[in-house]
């Protein structure tokens, strides 16, 4: 005999489907990047601005206030400004990110209602499918015990407290 209790009633608004992930803002992706690396705004800055500048060290100055601005993701959403786009492509040539994944992320972020697929990233140090983790040349994979981190973060999070998890991309 079955049990003929039908089931409780959904909350208003729930459609019983899962709701849709939520997409990583793109500048916390750049900063997850750069940690992981184990960079600060100041060394970034030290290797994009040529120390024989007379004005190095404001400009550095400048382009540390400048990442911090693009990581806090108070405007990098949906209006990146032109100096902000030069200096996310010299990024590329500091750390390991993928613009591809960034630009989706600044995409999502200016249209959070558009059909663009969210794509999966390590909340612990950023890495995605296109940029995996390589440490002691190996590479990593999805936790199996939490989908939202690889298993390199996984791996060194203590009851997931990823105040630990960060490591070398």
């Amino acid at each position: 005999m079955t049990d003929s209790t039908p089931p409780p009633p959904m909350p208003p608004g729930a459609s019983g489907a899962s709701p849709a992930p939520q997409a990583m803002r793109p500048g916390t992706y750049l900063r997850l990047r750069r940690e992981a690396a184990g960079l600060t705004h100041r060394h970034i800055a030290i290797v994009l601005v040529p120390a024989g500048r007379a004005d190095a060290a404001e400009l550095r100055a400048s382009m540390s206030r400048r990442l911090r601005l693009i990581e806090s993701d108070d405007q990098a959403g949906s209006n990146p400004s032109p100096r902000d786009l030069d200096l996310v492509d010299q990024l590329g040539s500091v750390f390991a990110f993928s613009a591809a994944i960034y630009w989706l992320l600044v995409g999502i972020a200016a249209d959070p209602e558009s059909e663009i697929p969210v794509p999966q990233i390590c909340r612990g140090c950023g890495c995605t499918w296109s940029d995996p983790c390589n440490e002691r040349g190996r590479g990593c994979a999805w936790s199996a015990e939490d989908p939202s981190l690889c298993t390199t973060c996984a791996d060194k999070a203590p009851a997931n407290d990823l105040a630990e998890a960060g490591h070398a991309a």
